[in-house]
């Protein structure tokens, strides 16, 4: 996803059905919603991977920043009315992704 939308902003600009009204707005979105995203998985595969001993802590890391987005999005359907379909999707995402890079360093 990261990976893609480095070279495609405008997908990320539809998924988050948000605009780039100047070119400093789509390289926000290279730079925010693609290129940090790609990093940090990248980071963490690697880490995972190579079985460093900080790579639980890495992979714990980016699940809780995952599990962050999931309680924001949620605080976002009763504060903002902005429970729709899409907002569920990327709620169910994200806890899932958060919970799979997390659980395994709580348990």
């Amino acid at each position: 996803m990261g990976l893609y939308g480095l070279f495609k902003p405008e997908w990320i600009a539809q998924i988050t059905r948000l605009q780039a009204t100047a070119p400093e707005g789509r390289s926000e979105f290279r730079a925010s919603f693609a290129g940090l995203f790609f990093a940090l998985h990248t980071v963490v595969a690697i880490l995972l991977l190579t079985r460093n001993s900080c790579a639980d802590v890495s992979a714990a890391t980016v699940g809780a920043g995952w599990l962050g987005a999931c309680f924001g999005r949620g605080l976002s359907f009763v504060y903002d009315d902005a429970y729709t379909r899409l907002n569920r999707y990327n709620l169910l995402l994200e806890a899932f992704v958060g919970l799979c890079l997390i659980t395994p360093v709580l348990f």
